[in-house]
This record gives structure tokens, C-alpha cells and sequence, in this order.
């Protein structure tokens, strides 16, 4: 199976982001029916200038092709205050083995956005990352006693159950390859190179789904990462014990620097324990547990629920099952 996808994501120019959904429009003012009472804690969260609205949007603006997104940016923010990257960012449309992330210099932060689940090579990357984690949760479910085992118990677990990973780490000077497989090592040499060029700046990390995963995973190996989003994302309590850069990383780090975003229907936030601030959102009885994992969903619902102080103009359909 892991073959199959590798060949059919490696040679299928057709597997591309072509199909995604327009997020500009015209539209930018729910009736009083569809917004909501009272607003959840997150509305109330802040990263430098921007809030939680902003990080959302620029999470789901990493899915579209590197043109269509500069336009977006400069669509939902015509005041320029971002500046795009030119150097640090790359869009995979096809094949394997590249993040697709984006990086937003500001006047006081930079932010760096990394593309969730999109080819089916990267289906392979979740599988790898939190297989293990996912298999630790199914035991606590089946049997809740072991939850009172203490944590450094399920990262012994997650660590021992990682033998593929290990194998293929000790053979990795015979496998030219084998580096485009580790994510989670790609991304923390990418925000190390970030962090050199922009020194003196806060470092925000968003991500969705994989991207979620990734930034924190990623963004936890660096001391100086001041906020991590996570919307939709895995947890990675456990996960964070099958690499060198993050398996002595003391969870009150983690805990003072991510912040997660999650449906209550969507079952990709279960694969490993959360760290952090969460806030659960109820997703719509229209959508489908597949659906409630999509980031447009999740964008529409903290626009209505948390309202819409820039006057973002969106297509309305992304608001739609």
C-alpha cells in the first residue's frame, strides 16, 4: 500500500491542489440567526496584533497555489502588513516528500504556516508521526485504568513501538530517501534557518491537521517559539517521544506555548493526548465527521461566533457542506 501511493504521488501531476475552494469573495455579514450568543474563549485570544480569526485564515489560505495565495493575503489584508517570504516558503502540488508551508514577515512577528493534509504521500507522514501515539490512546480507551500510569510510562511505550523509524534512522546513510520521510526533522532545520534571518523577531507557528502536528512538534524543539496554533491538529504528548530534538521537552514548555482549536466531531485530535490551551467548538449537525476536520467549517464558525472586526470578505460557500 505505502508503495502504491508513493508511485501514484510521485508521478500523478493529476493528484494536485486544482480542486480547492475559492476563500475571497463578497461576502462578509452573517444574519443575527446564525451568529452565536455568546463568544468562546478563544475569541479573546491575542498573538502580537492579530487574532485567532487571522491565524485560522492564514492556515486555511496554505492550501492554494502559491499565486492564488499572494493574492488572497493581499485580498484580506490590503493594508500590506504582511510580507511574503520569497525564500522561505514551498507549495507541493505533487509528489512526495517536501512540507508545504508558507512564512508572513510583520512589524513585530514572523509567522510561519505549514499546509495540512493534502497528497496521499502525506497521508503516509500521519501514519508514521502518530501511529504509536494513536495505539497508546486506544489502550487508554479499552483500558482507562492505565491512564493513571505515569506520563513517562506512554512515552516509553510510544519509543519502543517507533522500531520501523529506528531502523530506518541507523541506516540512514544507505537510504538517500529516508530524510524526505522525517517531517518532523525537515521543518525544525526550515525554522532554524527562519529563526537566523529573523533574529530579533516572535516566532508564530499555525498549522492545520498535519500542520498542526508539524508546528508543534517542530516548533517545541525551538526555545525561542513564542506561540504555536494548532487547529484541528494531532496531539503530541506522546508522539514527541520518537524524536532526539523532542522527547526531553518538559510539558509545561508545551503548555505555555500552544494553543489548539478543536471540533468536537473531529477525530484527528484524538490520536495523541493535547498539551495546551484548548477550545472545543461545536461543529455544525450539517457537516460529516470528515467534514468537521476541514478548516473552512472552523473558520466560518469563529466568525460567527467570534465576529468579524476586519470586515473579511469571503466566499460564502466555504460556509456550506
Amino acid at each position: 500500500f505505502g508503495s502504491s501511493v508513493y508511485a501514484e504521488t510521485m508521478h500523478n501531476k493529476d493528484d494536485s491542489l486544482l480542486n480547492y475552494k475559492k476563500l475571497s469573495g463578497n461576502f462578509n455579514t452573517f444574519d443575527k440567526d446564525e451568529q452565536q450568543q455568546y463568544q468562546m474563549q478563544a475569541c479573546y485570544w491575542k498573538f502580537s496584533k492579530f487574532n485567532i480569526q487571522d491565524m485560522t485564515l492564514l492556515a486555511a489560505l496554505a492550501y492554494l497555489p502559491t499565486e492564488q495565495l499572494k493574492s488572497d493575503i493581499k485580498h484580506f489584508y490590503p493594508n500590506n502588513e504582511f510580507i511574503f517570504d520569497e525564500k522561505f516558503h514551498n507549495c507541493k502540488e505533487y509528489g512526495h516528500g517536501e512540507i508545504t508551508y508558507y512564512t508572513l514577515d510583520t512589524s513585530e512577528a514572523v509567522i510561519v504556516v505549514i499546509r495540512g493534509t493534502t497528497l496521499l504521500y502525506e497521508w503516509l507522514i500521519d501514519f508514521d508521526i502518530w501511529t504509536e501515539s494513536s495505539i497508546s490512546q486506544m489502550i487508554s480507551i479499552l483500558f482507562p485504568w492505565s491512564r493513571l500510569y505515569p506520563r513517562a510510562v506512554h512515552k516509553i511505550i510510544v519509543k519502543q513501538m517507533s522500531l520501523l523509524e529506528n531502523f530506518i534512522s541507523d541506516n540512514s546513510n544507505k537510504l538517500e530517501q529516508s530524510s524526505k520521510r522525517f517531517y518532523v526533522k525537515q521543518m525544525i532545520k526550515i525554522l532554524e534557518q527562519i529563526n537566523d534571518k529573523y533574529k530579533n523577531k516572535t516566532l508564530i507557528l499555525i498549522g492545520h491537521s498535519l500542520g498542526g502536528g508539524l508546528a508543534k512538534l517542530a516548533g517545541i524543539a525551538l526555545n525561542n517559539t513564542a506561540v504555536i496554533i494548532s487547529i484541528s491538529g494531532p496531539g503530541v504528548s506522546y508522539s514527541r517521544a520518537k524524536y532526539d530534538e523532542t522527547k526531553n521537552i518538559l510539558m509545561d514548555s508545551i503548555n505555555q506555548r500552544v494553543f489548539n482549536i478543536i471540533h468536537d466531531r473531529d477525530i484527528v485530535p484524538w490520536a495523541d493526548k493535547q498539551a495546551g490551551l484548548i477550545q472545543q467548538i461545536t461543529c455544525p449537525k450539517a457537516y460529516s465527521r470528515l467534514q468537521c476536520h476541514s478548516i473552512n467549517p472552523i473558520f466560518c464558525n469563529l466568525l460567527k461566533n467570534c465576529g468579524n472586526p476586519r470586515g473579511f470578505k469571503i466566499n460564502k460557500e466555504i460556509c456550506q457542506p
